[in-house]
């Protein structure tokens, strides 16, 4: 199996978690060269922050959810095929993660490309111990 980085934004941000948790931890204050008020002054700014906000709400609800599903596939809650259905459903409503999954595995049906998913992320994720 080749690297995709991709599979690897759960990583990610677990590692973005771990860095932001440790500054701020620090007891040194922080300059700030602008008041935080003046960052989002700007409409256009403020739309694009939201935008971004929205996007990675989204992306650590279907990090969770996926997670959740790998969890109990591998504990035997669930079967393999309501695997798959879970995974379905999550994939379902975004077209970004679907044209993705289309590009990587052509020729497939959605339901092909959940249970592609599904696999994928239980050859990469960790156990949940």
């Amino acid at each position: 199996m080749t690297f995709d980085p991709r599979i690897s934004l759960a990583a990610v941000l677990a590692a973005l978690g771990v860095a932001a948790a440790a500054a701020l931890a620090t007891t040194t204050p922080v300059a700030l060269p602008v008041a935080p008020q003046a960052w989002h002054d700007d409409a256009a700014e403020r739309d694009r922050s939201d935008v971004l906000d929205a996007k990675f709400d989204a992306i650590c609800r279907r990090i969770d959810a996926k997670s959740r599903v790998v969890d109990a596939v591998r504990g035997g809650r669930v079967t393999w095929g309501e695997g798959v259905e879970q995974f379905h459903g999550i994939i379902a409503g975004d077209p970004e993660v679907l044209a993705i999954l289309r590009d990587r595995f052509p020729g497939r049906t959605d339901a092909e490309l959940a249970e592609q998913n599904l696999l994928q992320h239980l050859s990469v994720a960790p156990a949940a111990q």
